[in-house]
């Protein structure tokens, strides 16, 4: 059974409300299951005598919770009954619910797409991407680069396409990468890897987007094509 991947620089614990552990899958001990609100989200389940306590954790952007395969997968290939895009006309672009100034989501098909700002921009809800020369972090990184190993609680695996979480009463564990992505120790995550066979994996499918910006509107102009996922 594949093992849940949830890269995070230890962010504050959200206690779940009781009953996001019905139905959960076991493995090693703890439970996981889909977050019903959120599909880049998922819910870690922890047994306490007879009852368990869920914990919401967050999956890397560009990754929806598959609870199939037990971690987070490319959304191009989940299918989340939770997708804001299956109401949504094509097109339509919403924010992403974690941190980052660049990431967002776009609807095709009724399927949401990761999207990027180009580097030195932002995206602003109901807005789209502004100019921003501050903004210049990694897009499909779940997190900023600047921050120091140190602040890391991840530790790296032998294979760059796992790390190593350490779990009160279970010690060390090993959790796979997204398809197509490596561990990062200074950036706390997986990160995607040019140097993997991505299209092996599986390809995303993305829009070049060209931007016109008068005042803070940004008007766009998509240019569909299909690509690795990989940052811009």
């Amino acid at each position: 059974m594949a093992l849940a991947q949830h890269p995070h620089r230890f962010p504050k614990v959200v206690w779940a409300p009781l009953g996001l552990c019905d139905g959960r899958v076991m493995d090693k001990g703890i439970g996981y299951n889909a977050y019903p609100e959120d599909c880049t989200k998922y819910v870690q389940c922890f047994q306490q005598g007879n009852t368990y306590r869920s914990v919401i954790r967050p999956c890397p952007f560009g990754t929806f919770w598959d609870q199939n395969a037990v971690t987070c997968s490319n959304a191009a290939n989940v299918i989340c009954r939770n997708d804001l895009c299956r109401t949504m006309p094509d097109y339509v672009i919403y924010a992403h619910s974690g941190p980052g100034c660049r990431p967002h989501w776009m609807c095709l098909g009724q399927r949401s797409l990761p999207q990027c700002c180009p580097a030195g921009s932002r995206f602003i809800d109901k807005v789209g991407c502004i100019v921003d020369p501050m903004c210049m972090e990694s897009c499909m990184s779940h997190h900023h680069e600047n921050h120091t190993s140190a602040e890391c609680m991840l530790k790296t695996h032998a294979d760059k396409k796992f790390y190593l979480e350490t779990i009160a009463g279970f010690g060390e564990i090993a959790r796979p990468c997204a398809p197509g992505s490596i561990f990062s120790e200074k950036q706390c995550t997986c990160i995607s890897a040019p140097d993997l066979n991505l299209h092996s994996q599986g390809e995303l499918s993305y829009a070049s987007v060209t931007f016109h910006s008068t005042n803070a509107l940004t008007f766009f102009h998509f240019h569909f094509s299909s690509m690795a996922a990989e940052d811009n």
